[in-house]
């Protein structure tokens, strides 16, 4: 979106939502946009969904709109050994 600004044309900042609806996301990689989104997602807490405000919406449409836009991975099952250890659970 274009806006004149002291006679100049100037392209206008969009918000996360502006983005999430426009499809912006899907220039990103697959691993930028699940990356991205666990990262948004670590930022929001349980109580915000319930009760949302401006920013906690447009936060969730940038979630939503970056994986929408990953392709879907492929599962293995090719019997990896998974340390017991390790931070991410199984």
């Amino acid at each position: 979106m274009l806006v004149t600004y002291s006679n100049k044309k100037v392209e206008k900042m969009k918000t996360r939502l502006q983005k999430a609806l426009d499809n912006d996301y899907s220039e990103d990689t697959i691993y930028d946009n699940i990356n991205k989104s666990i990262e948004l997602a670590h930022g929001i807490d349980v109580y915000d969904i319930i009760d949302p405000t401006g920013r906690t919406l447009h936060t969730l449409a940038e979630i939503v709109g970056r994986l929408q836009n990953a392709d879907t991975l492929e599962i293995m099952d090719a019997g990896y050994n998974i340390d017991e250890t390790s931070q991410y659970k199984a």
